[in-house]
């Protein structure tokens, strides 16, 4: 049996801490020195890290994915690592790993969710099994590149299955 438990307290400064009640898991995005919360190449490692162990836990059937900052969930993408670009090549490497990482998020088991999202509610087809609701910043994901939620297509920035 796989489980996640809660976050332990770590010496390095992490974007994610998990908290626990129950098959709940709330996933709360706290970047650390930053006003707001904003997906740089380490973040977005550090969140596809989780995605694997959440992946595999079959301790948790509910994840919701919330913000510790004041009236805002996620900026987007942290485009200061923009300027640091060398090439299309590294480009693209950050683009896949963003299209990756949420792919992941996309495809886990669990109901998932992202409270202030109110839209997804009335986008969700009454036939899906699981729901997902997940914001996907689209400087990381790409205008229009989609993104497959629990076996729906969708396009968008806010993908909704």
């Amino acid at each position: 049996m796989s489980s996640v438990a809660e976050a332990p307290s770590q010496t390095a400064a992490r974007a994610f801490v998990i908290e626990r009640q129950g098959d709940l898991a709330i996933l709360w995005f706290d970047l650390p020195g930053e006003k707001v919360n904003k997906f740089s190449s380490a973040v977005l490692r550090e969140f596809s890290a989780l995605m694997d162990q959440f992946a595999s836990a079959t301790d948790v059937k509910k994840i919701i994915i919330a913000s510790r900052k004041p009236g805002i969930y996620i900026a987007g993408a942290d485009v200061s690592e923009f300027t640091t670009v060398s090439g299309a090549e590294q480009a693209k490497e950050y683009v896949r790993l963003g299209q990756e990482t949420f792919t992941k998020l996309a495809k886990l088991p669990q109901t998932t969710g992202a409270p202030g999202f109110t839209s997804c509610a009335n986008a969700r087809p009454a036939s899906a099994s699981a729901s997902v609701c997940a914001a996907v910043p689209a400087t990381v994901t790409g205008d229009i590149a989609p993104a497959r939620m629990n076996g729906v297509m969708s396009v968008a920035w806010l993908a909704c299955a």
